[in-house]
C-alpha cells in the first residue's frame, strides 16, 4: 500500500463491489457483525504480526479490519436496496 487512505479507498472500492455482484445469507450476516471486527483487529495484530509495525502496523491493523467489517454493512445494505426494489 501507498498510504493507509491508499488502502481504505482500496477497500472501500473492493467491498463495494463484492456487495454488488456476491450474496450472502443475512442471518449469517447479523450473528457475524458484532464479532468480525474484533476478531479481525486480533487477526490481523497478533497472527498477522501488524503489531511488530508499531503504531503504523495497529493502524495498518485497524484499517483493515474496519473495511472488512465495512464489507458486511453494505452486503445488509445491498441486500435490503434489492428487497425494497421488488
Amino acid at each position: 500500500w501507498r498510504s493507509l487512505a491508499h488502502l481504505a479507498k482500496k477497500l472501500d472500492g473492493y467491498t463495494t463491489l463484492q456487495a454488488k455482484e456476491k450474496r450472502r445469507a443475512a442471518w449469517k450476516l447479523w450473528l457475524r457483525r458484532p464479532f468480525e471486527y474484533p476478531v479481525l483487529m486480533l487477526r490481523y495484530t497478533f497472527l498477522k504480526r501488524h503489531i511488530t509495525g508499531g503504531w503504523y502496523g495497529i493502524k495498518a491493523a485497524h484499517t483493515l479490519a474496519w473495511g472488512r467489517t465495512a464489507r458486511i454493512r453494505k452486503f445488509l445494505a445491498a441486500q435490503r436496496a434489492e428487497r425494497q426494489l421488488k
